[in-house]
């Protein structure tokens, strides 16, 4: 006599039996990209190698039915390829494959413990080796989907001749997915906007032993610099545990002890929260500065906050795929950085930072969980499925 559900548990154990054949085989292919991209030593600023990972990426993508349209601004290569003729896909995967300098040898990838460890590992060749992937999973079948791949060569030092520039080639999409933090699978909502100054102060150079005949450059800047951070310490004491910040970078001034100095200058960094823009932000510090003769503020970077609403329908979808996929729970969280995503969401365009688990980016040692990033992938790859169609 049969037993019953006998047959139901066989159907079950050959699923999970082709699962874990699929599981391993798909591991092995992501890390063996990610670990080839990694080798990739991606500076910023190193154009050439930068290019050369894109052309790479682009001929592992050989023979599927994509757009493939290159670009340049200043030196800085970018490609974009897409599944559909459009600069405004549904779903647009973008990246950044540049990195910050590292040793030789962090640009020889390893496994141990179950981490993949290599410059750029984390930030973000894992994000850009799930895209690729993902590419060759939905295959032939491309044309019946909506998705692009974006890759930049110069997040790192603000991506004005990257994502800005191409967005200001009329590149926008329905959504963008950033894997760039939101680290450990938090959806990031926030981050915070970067104006960065040059203030220089002038006063009247004298000899250091009549300093009445002269005017201390040196002292006046710094009377400024305090009476610009007491302004900001304000935002701490707001009692919200994500605030605006002000931080002073450099200074320079005077070129003898015993000369009263002329001149000076400082560099100020400033990481502001949504609420506020670049604009306010240069008011406000060239407010404090007409309190002073002499005082002038140059505006030298700035870059808009990012903001996320994570109501959004195609986020609500995504925490519902990596629970009902990878058992994971999807969470929020803030960052204090900045990221490319600022470019889109300026536009309105909804942008979805996220990322799974790992470490030490921008150090020796980064890494990534391997287990977790197939989960990414998987996760990300049943998104696209579900929302990406044409």
């Amino acid at each position: 006599m049969r037993k019953p559900f006998a047959g139901i548990f066989a159907v079950f154990y050959l699923l999970c039996s082709l699962w874990s054949g699929l599981s391993a085989q798909t591991e092995d292919e992501l890390v063996d990209d990610l670990s080839a991209l990694i080798r990739f030593q991606t500076v910023t600023r190193d154009n050439d190698a930068n290019r050369a990972a894109m052309e790479w990426i682009v001929e592992e993508l050989a023979g599927l039915p994509i757009q493939v349209k290159w670009y340049e601004s200043k030196g800085f290569p970018s490609v974009v390829i897409t599944s559909q003729e459009t600069t405004s896909p549904k779903i647009l995967l973008a990246g950044h494959l540049d990195v910050v300098p590292g040793t030789e040898e962090s640009f020889q990838p390893k496994v141990e413990d179950g981490r993949l460890i290599g410059r750029g590992a984390y930030d973000m060749k894992m994000g850009i080796a799930a895209a690729l992937n993902i590419f060759k999973a939905l295959g032939d079948d491309l044309n019946k989907y909506d998705v692009g791949l974006m890759l930049t060569a110069d997040e790192e030092i603000g991506g004005f001749n990257g994502v800005k520039y191409l967005v200001e080639q009329g590149y926008g999409a329905g959504i963008v997915v950033m894997p760039d933090g939101g680290f450990d699978w938090n959806f990031e909502t926030q981050a915070k906007g970067i104006l960065w100054l040059e203030v220089t102060a002038e006063g009247k150079s004298a000899h250091g032993s009549r300093t009445w005949l002269g005017e201390n450059a040196i002292m006046k800047l710094a009377r400024f610099l305090i009476m610009l951070e007491e302004d900001f310490a304000t935002e701490k004491e707001s009692g919200d545990d994500y605030y605006t910040t002000v931080n002073i970078g450099t200074i320079e001034g005077g070129k003898a002890t015993n000369q009263v100095p002329d001149l000076a200058t400082a560099t100020v960094d400033i990481r502001y929260t949504p609420k506020y823009s670049s604009d306010n932000m240069l008011a406000r510090v060239v407010g404090k500065a007409e309190l002073f003769d002499g005082i002038a503020v140059q505006e030298k970077i700035s870059g808009g906050s990012h903001f996320a609403d994570t109501s959004n329908p195609l986020f609500v979808s995504f925490a519902k795929i990596a629970q009902e996929v990878a058992d994971i729970e999807v969470g929020e969280a803030k960052s204090h950085g900045a990221s490319d995503a600022r470019f889109f969401s300026g536009q309105k365009i909804p942008t979805m930072v996220i990322a799974g688990k790992g470490g030490n980016h921008h150090a020796e040692g980064e890494w990534i969980d391997i287990a977790d990033y197939e989960k990414f992938y998987q996760v990300l790859l049943a998104w696209v499925k579900e929302n990406g169609r044409k």
